[in-house]
């Protein structure tokens, strides 16, 4: 049994760490994080690692690897140069294993300071793919305010990372002394697009969900607030709708919940300010929370840019289930 993306990234490495002589670029497109041959090592040899250490051999400039799956064959593409290519065709039996689900919701924030142009602006260039904004002016990272949690860095970068206020990426070679360690967010280079998209997944899996609660019924509010504070969420509060649209106007938000009877703006005309808007909220999950119970009364809310609804008076279980449920569908929160 072979561990084909492992086995791409070891051979690449084995033969050009710790110089880095040439640049790679690996794209993991069968969407699935682990893609498993059973065929054994010795036979994979001619077929799979043989042409990637020619490829290395006679590359002067870049390697492009792209693992995909055509009408139910798995193809390793290799390119060098951008110009040589050649395709290789894995034979069955192939075990395909976590899917990798899109990143949803609110865009994710991560300071990038890596001393590699070429691969700083390969990582810059796979948030537009993964839904996540690129911050590389390190001191802007300092501000708390800034939205940046997480910090991709290489193993050579000098710059001091405040470890309380950010959760490190770190880039570095298999034989780097970090490995031995144990240190936590490795990602050995060369690296898939969907390795860097893997951790920072299981970062944010430990964030809690950052949301904003509209209520012009101040004990309403409260009790809500104390809640979701309880399940686990960090609370912004608004007592209108007025200034709950200021709020979602310059801060991003997982999940923004309306009382759908404010003075100023109504719940909905909040949700379809910011769904019609280029707000940084545009796509965020808006949550009507009403006393409307007639479906016309629904579908207008729907129809105004509500997501979804909650009847009025909410409850605790209430929450821990939809929460629940947006983080099965929306995967998990990004601050």
């Amino acid at each position: 049994m072979v561990y084909i993306l492992e086995t791409i990234q070891a051979t690449l490495s084995e033969v050009l760490s710790p110089s880095r002589a040439v640049d790679i670029s690996l794209v993991n497109d069968t969407g699935f994080f682990v893609v498993v041959s059973e065929q054994e090592l010795a036979e994979l040899q001619p077929i799979l690692i043989v042409p990637l250490v020619d490829a290395c051999t006679l590359a002067s400039d870049h390697i492009d690897v792209t693992v995909l799956v055509e009408d139910a064959i798995l193809k390793v593409i290799i390119q060098y140069d951008h110009n040589f290519s050649t395709t290789i065709q894995l034979d069955e039996p192939i075990c395909y294993e976590t899917p990798i689900g899109e990143c949803v919701g609110r865009e994710l924030q991560v300071g990038i300071s890596i001393n590699d142009v070429t691969l700083q602006q390969q990582c810059i260039e796979l948030g537009h793919r993964f839904n996540f904004n690129a911050v590389t002016d390190p001191y802007s990272w300092q501000d708390k305010n800034s939205g940046v949690d997480i910090v991709l860095i290489d193993n050579c970068n000098t710059l001091k990372v405040d470890t309380q206020q950010h959760k490190r990426i770190i880039i570095c070679d298999i034989d780097d002394p970090l490995i031995k360690n144990n240190h936590p967010g490795l990602l050995l280079w060369p690296f898939f697009d969907t390795d860097l998209l893997h951790l920072l997944c299981c970062f944010r899996k430990h964030t809690p969900l950052h949301v904003l609660v509209a209520d012009d019924n101040k004990p309403s509010l409260m009790v809500t607030k104390v809640m979701l504070e309880r399940i686990g969420c960090v609370v912004m509060p608004a007592e209108d709708g007025k200034q709950a649209l200021e709020m979602a106007e310059n801060k991003p938000f997982d999940i923004i919940f309306l009382d759908e009877r404010m003075p100023n703006l109504l719940g909905n005309e909040v949700a379809s300010l910011l769904k019609d808007g280029e707000t940084t909220n545009k796509n965020t999950t808006k949550v009507s929370l009403t006393g409307l119970t007639e479906q016309t009364e629904i579908e207008q809310l729907y129809n105004a840019g509500v997501t979804d609804y909650l009847t009025k008076p909410v409850t605790r279980l209430v929450l821990d289930e939809f929460l629940a449920e947006w983080r099965k569908h929306n995967g998990v929160p990004k601050q």
